[in-house]
């Protein structure tokens, strides 16, 4: 797979202003938003340093770097964990970690876990045009989990990730759509891209759908709808206008890549005609006495009528997560 010329989409990015900056390099570092990401990633970044036993910078840096710029990368694997900024690791690894090889060992352990931070950040931000290709590309690559890990490593990555995308259900709350917010649409795209890319979707499916909070119930029929009603009839989203967007969530054209066989047979056992009514059932139960009820309820009565346009759907979005994969 030929690599991407260096100046386009950016992976991390300070409030989604990727495509008004261009290059991180053609900018002075922005010290604001190093401070930012400092203070609110501090736990974050602990807890996935821990992961890799809190590993110190490596004593020489031997990996070159993507762009030839191997200057830029020594100086960031010498760099105090605690200063190392977004855009640095955009800049000078986030492509190495998609295509260099070898990748050396001890410069992994110390700037993945900067990279799985980020992603936490940017999952977390509400902005649906921040822009991870990179990122999830890179964990399509095998060597990631199965060389530069232990098998506890990996595990504990794994779980990092699904308790990442729990705590973004978790927020989910009064079926929030707009211009200028659309939650859904950022977790809805991290669980296609997560699905291709991490064998995790067992431990979160069935935490998701055990709808024990409000946020998993109103995700829940929030993602689900895009089963249940045809174009422009979801009374979540809306009909699509050029102010407001909506229209969706079409979820078999948001697949761009194809599903890991593991997770794709994940989600064929969670997603048939039955499970998805049940689910639909007890969010709209969970949610009896929020202030999401009244919508929940009419979601639960349209799902009862509408079983062969979920079967129809279900069966589009699984042959398109099946047809797009490539091994």
């Amino acid at each position: 797979m030929a690599p991407p010329p260096r100046i386009r989409e950016r992976l991390w990015s300070c409030a989604g202003f990727t495509e008004l900056c261009g290059s991180f390099r053609a900018l002075p570092r922005c010290q604001g938003c190093t401070a930012m990401s400092h203070n609110t990633n501090k736990t974050v970044r602990e807890r996935c340093r821990g992961i890799f036993g809190n590993p110190a910078p490596p004593d020489r840096v031997w990996e070159g770097e993507f762009d030839h710029n191997d200057a830029a990368l020594q100086e960031l694997g010498r760099r105090d964990w605690r200063y190392i900024e977004a855009g640095s690791l955009d800049s000078y690894y986030i492509l190495n970690l998609e295509y260099v090889e070898p990748l050396q060992p001890e410069l992994f352990r110390y700037l993945f876990p900067m990279c799985l931070a980020e992603w936490h950040r940017l999952l977390m931000s509400n902005n649906e045009f921040v822009n991870s290709d990179n990122w999830y590309r890179a964990l399509r690559r095998p060597c990631l989990f199965e060389t530069m890990m232990t098998p506890d490593q990996g595990n504990g990555v794994r779980a990092f990730l699904v308790e990442g995308m729990l705590e973004k259900l978790n927020q989910e709350r009064g079926f929030e759509y707009g211009v200028s917010r659309a939650p859904a649409y950022v977790w809805m795209r991290a669980l296609n891209e997560l699905g291709g890319s991490v064998r995790l979707m067992e431990q979160l499916w069935s935490r998701w759908w055990s709808v024990d909070s409000p946020g998993k119930a109103v995700s829940s029929l929030m993602y689900l709808s895009g089963l249940i009603y045809a174009k422009g009839e979801n009374p979540i989203f809306g009909k699509w206008t050029p102010e407001r967007g909506g229209g969706g969530p079409y979820l078999s054209e948001m697949v761009l890549e194809g599903w890991l066989p593991e997770n794709l047979e994940v989600l064929r056992r969670y997603l048939t005609p039955e499970r998805v009514l049940t689910s639909v059932e007890l969010s709209a139960q969970r949610l009896r006495d929020e202030p999401e009820a009244s919508l929940a309820a009419r979601i639960a009565v349209d799902a009862r009528t509408r079983r062969d346009i979920i079967t129809i759907q279900i069966d589009d979005l699984i042959e398109e997560l099946a047809s797009r994969y490539q091994s």
